[in-house]
C-alpha cells in the first residue's frame, strides 16, 4: 500500500503517452472507436490497470486485440473458459520472464514476479499485459483460493512505472479489498449502425431503411442486446439460409433466439459458472425471466426484492448487486431490465424449475401492490403486469380479478383497471386481454363485472352489436345474483348503444328504466349493493343526461329542457364515476347544440376538454374537439373547424373508437361540404358510410346519406 502510494505521488511523471489511433484495416472492428479513446484517455490520466467489463459476447477482447497493436510488447495471459482449467498465473509469469523479456524466472513466485516489475519498469519499450477473460478464477468478485496469486500480480501492476499498462477482460467486477487502483470500464453494447456497417463490410442486405425502430436490422439487434460476438454469428447464417438477406433471416429465426449452437453454449456457460458460484444469484437471475420487459421495460428494485422472498434479509441487495457486477441484468435509470436472449434462458430454466408458478404470483403480487393509483399510462401498463404472470400460470380468476381490481384517483373512489384502460385509449389491448380469459370464468359476480367492462370497451370502439350481447349477458348476471347496481348499468348501457346505432326511441325508453330502478334503489333496503358501488343517485343522474341528448335529437324541446336542468343541478351535488363526469359535459353539449344554443354548447365542450386533458380521458378530448368543430362549421370558422376535425380524426383512429372515428369523418365531410371541397367531403362521407355499414347501423347510414349535397354525388 506504501509504495501505491509514493507510486501515485509520480504519476505526472511516468504518464504514458497517449496511444496512437489503430489503423482501420479490420472488417470486423466496428463501432469501438469511442472505446479506443476512452482507453487512451485512461492511460493519459495516469491509469496502468484497466479492466474491460461485460457480459459473454460484448466484444472485450476484440476491443482489447485491437488496443493492443499500437504497443510495442504484448504479453498475453489467456486465463481460460473454465475454472478447472485455468492457466496458472506462476508459470505465465516465468513464461514472459524467459520468452520476452529475456530474465531468468525462480521457483518462487514473489521472486519471479519482482524480476518482471522490475524489468516492466525499467523498459524503454511501450509494453501492455493483457489477461483475457479473468472470471473463471474469480467467484463473487474475488480470486478463488488456488489462484490467489493474480491478487499479488494486479497490486504489483498497479504500482509498476515505465510506459506499461494492463488490460483485463472479464464478464465480473474485481471486488479484491487488497488490489487497488483498477480502472473498471464497461463496455457498451454495439448500435444498430454498428450491426449495419459490419453487415455492410460483408456484402449483406439489411433492407430498406435499416436504422428505422421496427427494421429487421434494429429488431434483430435489440433482441441480443448489440452483442458482437451474436452479429459475428450470424454473418454465416445470413449469407447461407438467406442468401445474404438479413430480412428474410430474421423473418424466418426470430422467435427462435437461441438457435445457434455457439450462441446457446455463449449463454448457457454464463448461467452454469453462476449456478456454480452463487446459489441465491442464480435463482434470482432465472426468476426475473418471469418478467417480460415489453409494456413495462423496466423493473423497479423492490421488484427483484420481492423475486427474493426466500432469501436472507441482509443478502438480499448484495444479491442484486452480485448480479449486476457480473453484467448479466442491466441497470437503467435505478431501474433493471435483462436482455432478450438473457431472458429466453432464464425463463426456461424457471420453467423446468419448482418455482415457475410461486415466481409469478410474488411478481403478479409486486405488480398489484406497487401502483396504487392510475392516472397516467405508465400506471396502468404497470398494474396490468400482473395479469400477464397469472395468464403464465393459468390462472383466469386472478387474472381477471387484476382487470376488475379498484384503486381510487384523484377524480374518483373505485375505478376498475379496465376502466382506467379504456379510459386512457388502450381500448385493443384490454378488449384482446378479457377475450382470452372470460370463456374460464364461472358465472359469478365477477363475470358479470367482466362482461360489463367488455361491453363497454365494444360500444367505445364501435362493436355496437356485440356491446349490447354483453351487456344483456351482465344483465342476466345481475338478475340471477340479485346485484342491482350491474342490472341498472346494463340498462343504461344499452341505452348508449342504441343511441350510436340512432335508435333512438329505444334508448329514451332504455334510459328512462334506468331512472326508474334507480330512483326505486336508493329506498329499497333489500336490494343487494356491491361495496365498489357509487349510490344510486349517480345513475339517475347518467340517465338525465343521456334522456338531454336524445329527446333533442326527437325534437322533444321541453323535455330536453327538464333533463338538462336536473342533470346540471345534479352534477355537482353527486360522487358520479370519471366515466360520468366526461360524458356529462359531451351529451349536455350535444344537446345544447340540437337546441339552438351554440354558446352553452361551447362552453361545455370547453369544459370535457379541460376535464379529458386533466384526468388523461382520450375519447372525452376527441369528441368534445369534434363538437367544436361542427360549431366553428356553421359560424363559418373552417380553419378553425379543421383544426379541431383533423385533431379529432387523429385520436380517434389511433385508440380504435369505430363508431365515434366514423362519427368525426361525417362532421369534418360536413365542414368540408360548407367550403365546397367537394372531392374532400366526399372521401370523409363515403368512409363514414363504409364503417356505420360494417357496424350494422343503418340508421346512420341513412344520416349520412341524407346530409350529402346533391352538388357532392
Amino acid at each position: 500500500a506504501a509504495s501505491f502510494l509514493i507510486y501515485i505521488s509520480t504519476l505526472k511523471e511516468s504518464t504514458l503517452p497517449p496511444a496512437p489511433e489503430p489503423v482501420k484495416s479490420n472488417l470486423n472492428f466496428v463501432g469501438r472507436q469511442g472505446a479506443i479513446a476512452d482507453l487512451n484517455a485512461f492511460i493519459a490520466k495516469g491509469q496502468r490497470v484497466i479492466l474491460i467489463l461485460g457480459e459473454g459476447g460484448k466484444g472485450k477482447s476484440t476491443l482489447a486485440r485491437e488496443f493492443c497493436k499500437t504497443f510495442d510488447l504484448v504479453l498475453r495471459h489467456d486465463v481460460g473458459q473454465e475454472r478447472q482449467n485455468v492457466t496458472s498465473i506462476d508459470s505465465k509469469v516465468n513464461e514472459w520472464l524467459r520468452r520476452d523479456l529475456d530474465e531468468e524466472s525462480a521457483q518462487d513466485f514473489d521472486i519471479s514476479l519482482t524480476r518482471l516489475l522490475r524489468k516492466l519498469q525499467d523498459s524503454k519499450q511501450r509494453i501492455v499485459i493483457w489477461i483475457d477473460n479473468l472470471e473463471p478464477a474469480l467467484e463473487q468478485g474475488l480470486f478463488v483460493a488456488a489462484h490467489s496469486n493474480y491478487v499479488k500480480l494486479l497490486r504489483g501492476l498497479s504500482d509498476v512505472g515505465g510506459q506499461v499498462v494492463t488490460l483485463i477482460t472479464s464478464r465480473e467486477q474485481i471486488s479484491e479489498p487488497n488490489i487497488y487502483g483498477i480502472e473498471s470500464y464497461e463496455l457498451q453494447e454495439l448500435q444498430p449502425a454498428d450491426w449495419h456497417e459490419f453487415y455492410g463490410n460483408h456484402r449483406i442486405d439489411t433492407g430498406v431503411a435499416p436504422l428505422e425502430n421496427t427494421s429487421a436490422l434494429t429488431q434483430m439487434h435489440n433482441a441480443y442486446g448489440g452483442n458482437a460476438e451474436a452479429m459475428s454469428i450470424f454473418k454465416g447464417d445470413i449469407c447461407r439460409e438467406a442468401k445474404g438477406n438479413l430480412e428474410a433471416y430474421w423473418q424466418e429465426n426470430k422467435t427462435e433466439l437461441l438457435r445457434h449452437p455457439k450462441l446457446a453454449n455463449l449463454i448457457e456457460s454464463q448461467f452454469n459458472k453462476l449456478q456454480q458460484d452463487s446459489e441465491w444469484e442464480y435463482r434470482l437471475l432465472c426468476r426475473m425471466g418471469c418478467f417480460r420487459f415489453q409494456d413495462v421495460p423496466y423493473v423497479p428494485k423492490q421488484g427483484l426484492l420481492e423475486l427474493l422472498w426466500d432469501a436472507p434479509k441482509r443478502q438480499k441487495a448484495g444479491i442484486i448487486k452480485q448480479l449486476l457486477d457480473r453484467c448479466l441484468i442491466k441497470l437503467f435509470d435505478k431501474e433493471y431490465f435483462l436482455h432478450p436472449v438473457v431472458r429466453a434462458e432464464a425463463i426456461s430454466r424457471l420453467r423446468d424449475s419448482e418455482e415457475w408458478e410461486i415466481t409469478n404470483r410474488n411478481a403478479a403480487q409486486f405488480w398489484t401492490d406497487s401502483i396504487q393509483t392510475i392516472e397516467k399510462i405508465e400506471e396502468a401498463l404497470k398494474a396490468f403486469e400482473a395479469y400477464y404472470h397469472y395468464l403464465e400460470i393459468n390462472d383466469a380468476v386472478q387474472a381477471c380479478n387484476t382487470i376488475i381490481g379498484m384503486r381510487d384517483n384523484k377524480w374518483e373512489k373505485g375505478e376498475a383497471l379496465g376502466r382506467a384502460f379504456y379510459r386512457l385509449g388502450l381500448l385493443q389491448p384490454m378488449l384482446f386481454s378479457i377475450n382470452l380469459v372470460i370463456d374460464e370464468l364461472e358465472i359469478n359476480e365477477s363475470l358479470g363485472r367482466i362482461c360489463n367492462i367488455l361491453g363497454d370497451i365494444y360500444w367505445l370502439s364501435g362493436e355496437i352489436h356485440k356491446s349490447i350481447e354483453m351487456h344483456k349477458a351482465a344483465m342476466g348476471i345481475g338478475a340471477k345474483l340479485n346485484l342491482k347496481r350491474l342490472e341498472i348499468a346494463s340498462y343504461l348501457n344499452l341505452g348508449l348503444c342504441n343511441m350510436d346505432l340512432w335508435n333512438m326511441e329505444e334508448a329514451v325508453e332504455f334510459f328512462r328504466e334506468v331512472n326508474i330502478l334507480a330512483e326505486k334503489a336508493k329506498t329499497d333496503l333489500t336490494i343487494n349493493w356491491d361495496k365498489f358501488d357509487f349510490d344510486a343517485h349517480g345513475y339517475e343522474v347518467d340517465s338525465w343526461f343521456c334522456l338531454a341528448f336524445s329527446y333533442s335529437c326527437l325534437g322533444m324541446r321541453e323535455e330536453a329542457y327538464s333533463s338538462i336542468f336536473k342533470a346540471c343541478k345534479n352534477l355537482s351535488l353527486t360522487e358520479i364515476s370519471l366515466w360520468s363526469r366526461g360524458y356529462a359535459l359531451l351529451f349536455l353539449g350535444l344537446a345544447y347544440k340540437n337546441l339552438g344554443e351554440a354558446e352553452k354548447s361551447s362552453e361545455m365542450y370547453c369544459r370535457a376538454i379541460q376535464f379529458a386533458e386533466e384526468s388523461s380521458y382520450v375519447q372525452v378530448k376527441a369528441k368534445a374537439l369534434s363538437g367544436l368543430a361542427e360549431i366553428y362549421q356553421e359560424q363559418k370558422a373552417f380553419e378553425r373547424a379543421l383544426s379541431h376535425h383533423s385533431e379529432a380524426v387523429s385520436l380517434l383512429d389511433k385508440i380504435g373508437a369505430k363508431c365515434d372515428f366514423a362519427g368525426a369523418l361525417f362532421q369534418r365531410a360536413l365542414t368540408y361540404q360548407a367550403m365546397e371541397e367537394v372531392a374532400k367531403s366526399q372521401v370523409d362521407f363515403l368512409e363514414a358510410i363504409r364503417l356505420f355499414t360494417e357496424m350494422n347501423a343503418p340508421r346512420q347510414v341513412e344520416r349520412v346519406q341524407q346530409a350529402i349535397k346533391p352538388m357532392t354525388v
